[in-house]
């Protein structure tokens, strides 16, 4: 019970950190003076530091079996270029997109480092549900009294913040014994050549690709949509305020998933969140005021943890014992890395070239075209399967 309670505090900690970061880059860059073209670049900056984090860190834990000692040192170097990225309140646009693609591409790797460390444990993993809750209930603590700190020009102090959080987040890790996790990691030595194998594997690479359809989409409810919400005169007021309420849907969606999941498979999670995204995105599009959108934003209850979840244990179900980290790694790598690079791209690229509407239309598709190819994926599979049983 003790470690359940040390994840929980590190979730809790950890996700207030990466809040602290992730929901202030857009009004802090918009501040600054920044246009959504650059905005776009910015933000897509991260995209290829989180692939290649997360394919060298997920490697590594697999490799050394230390998945404790590679979370503390990413945790590190995510305060310091946090840090720096907020304490340069002139508009240097290099020396931002240098920190930002360091600072987005550690927090993005933190988050999955730190979930693989929960499922690399059973006893942990059957509680993984009810401890992403408690990480959501400290993302909507901080999006709710980060704006008030910050009060829109203040951003230098969230530099103190992250790194006060990121020594709270040592302390805890420290609380942790590596051998507590690493005994329920298989300890077979791992090859380059079972890499290439995972990454031939049919439903291993399908699962990612449908993934990465709906992180596109999701991404773009985290800067497309604030871009839309900034574009009223009081927009900035509800800045915070979504970030609140997607955060605090996402603790009762949590809670009950970790008691219903095992009745519901993983694939229906992934079709209900596909779903969620569309009636959201559609509701967004029709928005004529900033408050139907802050409205819109309860949808996420059905959206990001059913996804979680769902592509956690999909990914977990397919890949070999021994490349656990390397498999949840490099697949999060992929469809959360090249999305995030995508996504900002190309929402402010339709954004100038027509209307946010537009861009929001967009992303509407992605959703579909991922229940469209999970649907064959698995029909597929199933006939190989029925095959193989003949």
């Amino acid at each position: 019970m003790k470690l359940i309670n040390y994840f929980r505090g590190i979730y809790l900690s950890q996700y207030i950190l990466m809040a602290g970061l992730m929901t202030q880059i857009v009004p802090y860059l918009t501040h600054l003076g920044y246009d959504s073209i650059q905005r776009g670049w910015l933000l897509a900056s991260y995209s290829f530091t989180t692939i290649f984090f997360q394919v060298y860190v997920g490697y590594l834990c697999d490799k050394k079996r230390r998945v404790k000692l590679f979370y503390v040192a990413v945790i590190i170097s995510l305060a310091i270029f946090s840090s720096l990225f907020f304490f340069i309140t002139k508009r240097i646009f290099f020396l931002h997109l240098i920190l930002l693609a360091l600072a987005g591409g550690l927090c993005n790797t933190s988050a999955a480092v730190v979930d693989n460390w929960v499922i690399s444990n059973k006893n942990a993993r059957s509680q993984f549900s009810g401890i992403k809750a408690v990480g959501s209930l400290g993302w909507g603590i901080s999006s709710i009294l980060l704006p008030l700190l910050v009060s829109g020009t203040h951003f230098a102090l969230l530099a103190y913040i992250i790194s006060g959080i990121a020594l709270l987040l040592l302390f805890l890790s420290s609380r942790i014994k590596e051998d507590d996790v690493r005994n329920e990691i298989h300890s077979a030595e791992i090859s380059k050549e079972d890499v290439i194998k995972l990454v031939r594997n049919n439903q291993y690479v399908a699962f990612t690709f449908v993934f990465f359809l709906i992180y596109l989409t999701i991404v773009a409810n985290n800067t497309l949509i604030i871009d839309k919400i900034l574009s009223f005169p009081t927009g900035y007021r509800f800045v915070g305020m979504k970030w609140a309420i997607q955060s605090f849907c996402e603790v009762p969606a949590y809670f009950l998933l970790n008691r219903f999941s095992r009745k519901v498979k993983n694939e229906m999670l992934i079709y209900l969140a596909c779903l969620a995204l569309f009636v959201q995105f559609g509701i967004y599009y029709f928005a004529a005021t900033v408050e139907i959108i802050v409205v819109a934003s309860f949808l996420q209850i059905f959206t990001v943890p059913l996804f979680s979840l769902g592509s956690r244990m999909m990914i977990h179900k397919v890949t070999p014992e021994k490349l656990l980290s390397t498999g949840q790694l490099l697949s999060i790598s992929f469809y959360m890395g090249v999305a995030s690079f995508i996504s900002p791209l190309l929402s402010g690229f339709v954004s100038n070239l027509m209307h946010i509407n537009a861009a929001i239309v967009t992303f509407i598709i992605f959703p579909v075209c991922a229940v469209i190819v999970l649907k064959t994926a698995s029909l597929k599979h199933s006939r190989i399967e029925q095959g193989d049983g003949v």
